[in-house]
């Protein structure tokens, strides 16, 4: 009987040269169409008949030599739109698009596993479903798609990994309980009245109210949410104005939460949209505020 490490050893160069071709050409979300085909080729050559679904992404199903459970395991596709600069010989080609997040060493991972358990098919009681996951990085995400399009149907457990950093090469690191957070997407718009540097007084500063909302924000996690909770709240993009002595109009502020319970979720956005309110009303601006999340689809939540 042919061992899980063997099989592993055996492929392990081809799914590293696999990794670096992904990290040379990656994609963002809903454009993973070389990746995709990639994929295809790649369950092809095991004798696994892959299918599109959620439209960028990839399902297919191992059947074992038994009956039994059947198990998925998933895996996200989609790159960050970011500069590549790891300066190594399968950097980017994509200009502006970056796999900075390890999905490239995810649809690896899902292939190598893919090669393994065709290897050991006769010693499968059940069935082994492989997900390859597209825009992830965009809410709502591929996810839900993928859901929609009966990915889960059948499904008795489902297994997702991820590099992790702080994990030394080698090892595999599980956690218990609550571990990958939700993510959700704002957007708030402040709109004040511009005008010259000169005349502040004559004006209602965007900027300046960006500024303030920006730290108000960050009293969320420390003032609001239950010490025995986890959430984070962060600003990733804060844009006003266009010239050094112009006091601009309008503000655009963009970010993230992440949270575990639908309760601190739901109480984050409203705390939001409260402060943002406040400080707006204390300023004399007016605003408009876009949440980025979908409702949790079960009862109990």
């Amino acid at each position: 009987m042919t061992s899980i490490h063997a099989i592993a050893l055996k492929h392990s160069q081809s799914i590293i040269e696999l990794r670096r071709y992904l990290h040379s050409f990656p994609e963002p979300g809903k454009h993973e169409f070389n990746t995709q085909k990639r994929i295809m080729q790649e369950l092809s050559n095991l004798g696994l008949t892959g299918r599109p679904i959620a439209g960028t992404g990839v399902m297919a199903q191992l059947e074992g030599s038994k009956p039994g459970k059947t198990i998925a395991i998933r895996a996200d596709m989609d790159a960050l739109e970011l500069v590549d600069e790891c300066g190594t010989s399968y950097q980017s080609k994509n200009l502006g698009v970056c796999h900075a997040c390890g999905h490239d060493g995810h649809i690896a991972m899902l292939v190598g596993v893919a090669r393994i358990m065709t290897e050991m098919k006769e010693q499968i009681e059940g069935n082994i479903r492989f997900l390859f996951q597209p825009c992830e990085e965009h809410m709502p995400g591929g996810a839900r798609s993928m859901i929609e399009e009966g990915a889960l149907q059948g499904v008795d457990a489902i297994i997702g990994a991820h590099l992790w950093q702080p994990v030394k090469v080698g090892t595999i690191g599980i956690a218990t309980g609550r571990f990958m957070a939700s993510t959700d997407e704002f957007v708030i718009t402040l709109k004040g009245r511009g005008g010259h540097g000169s005349m502040p007084h004559q004006t209602i500063d965007a900027l300046i109210i960006g500024a303030q909302l920006a730290m108000g924000l960050q009293t969320i996690v420390s003032r609001n949410i239950d010490p025995l909770e986890q959430a984070v709240v962060s600003l990733g993009y804060f844009k006003a104005g266009e010239v050094f002595n112009i006091i601009p109009d309008t503000a655009v502020l963009k970010g993230t939460i992440r949270s575990f319970e639908p309760s601190v979720r739901a109480l984050m956005f409203e705390r939001i949209e409260q402060i943002t309110k406040g400080i707006c009303m204390a300023n004399g601006a007016t605003y408009e505020f876009k949440d980025l999340w979908l409702p949790c689809p079960h009862k109990s939540c």
